[in-house]
């Protein structure tokens, strides 16, 4: 009703009752009800669920239910779906570049060293003082930011090397352990298996390693 009497170039006052409105629209001729069709949408040009999938390939049961995760199983045994590349792999090959993804919630091993540097940053630019007003506006925020990330900034390179040393030790450490091969690390296999075991989702560099990343912002 608000709308339909803005649109006629009244203007309401605040803190009108539903019923003062009523009556205004219905001095103007404006409808207090109205009618609209109800939309049944099909299936037409909809994504298919993942028990659909499924079922039209035999794989399951109609009269038994699954869980999402039961079914998301089933078709990652499918050579099809193991072997389908994801949108950001079919870019980056359009490109002319490859895309390999790392495991999901062990960052140590991200890149080279990224989570290690974006936790360097993160803890200069948590060092700066509200007072100083150098994050309180947008704009001091990007410049502060610029400068912390500076490449022409030697410690930045120092520490941007270590961060890869790091990850990569971490890399080689993981890559010990799953496959069995008598390498020695710089870190140790048993704390590989105890942030396996104890770590189940995302987490920054400094859960894990915030010691390290400590002493490289000396």
């Amino acid at each position: 009703m608000l709308n339909e009497l803005t649109s006629k170039g009244v203007i309401v006052q605040y803190g009108k009752t539903v019923k003062k409105l009523e009556e205004k629209c219905q001095n103007l001729g404006i409808p207090l009800v109205i009618f609209e069709q109800k939309l049944v949408e099909g299936w037409h040009l909809k994504p298919k669920g993942l028990q659909q999938v499924c079922w039209e390939r035999g794989l399951i049961d109609e009269a038994q239910t699954y869980k999402v995760e039961d079914l998301r199983q089933i078709l990652s045994n499918c050579t099809d779906f193991r072997n389908e590349e994801t949108q950001m792999q079919s870019i980056a090959r359009s490109l002319g570049v490859q895309v390999i993804f790392s495991p999901k919630c062990h960052p140590e091993i991200a890149g080279e060293g990224l989570e290690y540097t974006w936790a360097f940053f993160k803890n200069q630019y948590r060092k700066i003082p509200l007072p100083e007003k150098k994050k309180q506006k947008k704009e001091d925020f990007i410049k502060t930011v610029k400068k912390f990330m500076s490449e022409e900034k030697e410690e930045n390179v120092i520490s941007t090397r270590k961060f890869a040393r790091r990850a990569r030790n971490y890399i080689l450490a993981y890559y010990s352990l799953t496959t069995g091969t008598d390498y020695t690390s710089p870190i140790p296999q048993e704390k590989i298996e105890k942030m396996m075991k104890q770590f189940k989702t995302h987490r920054s560099a400094l859960d894990f390693d915030k010691g390290f990343v400590k002493a490289c912002l000396m």
